[in-house]
């Protein structure tokens, strides 16, 4: 028993000291860039550009070539990326290698994307009394958080009225959990069509008094004209009459 104790005990040791062994020690001096955020979802990135100088030699455009950087006689190979690695926020950490030795540093996956405001149209118009609650006339989308998880404010929707007629002001904002903000203006219109045609038949029936008032009055006006001239005709008569006696 003793002797399988020690047996294990061996082989522990030495399998410890293969694995020591077999890192790599680092032999230069490789500077980054002081914080590293990549955007969610960025299919453009390269991660060389993270790099500022390896040993003495700061790095350039002209040092990059591909995911490669040269100076002197030293090739950094530099982390390349693809979409899947940038699905989840966070911390992620970057392998970059000269020869068999590896640098790590930390990047910072995050979210600068503004939710997405959807509405059918910037004005909505309803009757008196037909407007359902304001979240069945828009929609809210993100690139990464899904609806439910987003926060949405309408502004002034403690001043909207469906049964009175008037024009009401809203502002949607809506937040991400990444703490991007987006906000769209939205314009609610109450009408009462059945009032207004009322109100218009009223106003169309007092200009239609109006007129035959105008129009009588004219009447009027003419046959007291043709009288005073009759009479004035007469006493000319008159006067000539007796002239002539």
């Amino acid at each position: 028993m003793k002797k399988l104790e020690r047996l294990c005990c061996v082989l522990m040791m030495f399998l410890t000291l293969v694995g020591c062994s077999s890192s790599t020690p680092q032999t230069h001096d490789v500077i980054f860039q002081d914080s590293i955020r990549i955007d969610l979802g960025d299919e453009n990135v390269n991660t060389a550009e993270y790099v500022k100088r390896i040993d003495s030699y700061p790095i350039s455009g002209s040092s990059i070539d591909g995911n490669k950087i040269h100076v002197s006689n030293i090739t950094m190979v530099c982390p390349s990326l693809k979409k899947g690695d940038l699905e989840k926020l966070g911390k992620q950490e970057l392998i970059y290698t000269i020869g068999d030795e590896k640098y790590t540093v930390e990047a910072n996956i995050v979210d600068s994307v503004k939710p997405v405001i959807n509405v059918k149209d910037d004005s909505l118009t309803f009757e008196v009394g037909e407007m359902k609650g304001i979240n069945n006339y828009y929609s809210v989308s993100d690139n990464y958080d899904a609806s439910k998880n987003i926060k949405v404010k309408v502004k002034n929707i403690d001043k909207l009225n469906k049964n009175k007629t008037g024009t009401y002001k809203l502002v949607i904002k809506a937040w991400d959990t990444s703490g991007n903000t987006a906000s769209k203006k939205l314009t609610v219109i109450i009408k009462d069509t059945k009032k207004e045609q009322e109100e218009k038949q009223k106003e169309e029936e007092r200009k239609k008094r109006g007129r035959k008032e105008k129009s009588r009055g004219r009447r009027k006006a003419k046959r007291s004209g043709k009288t005073t001239a009759t009479a004035a005709e007469c006493s000319a008569i008159s006067s000539t009459f007796y002239e002539y006696k």
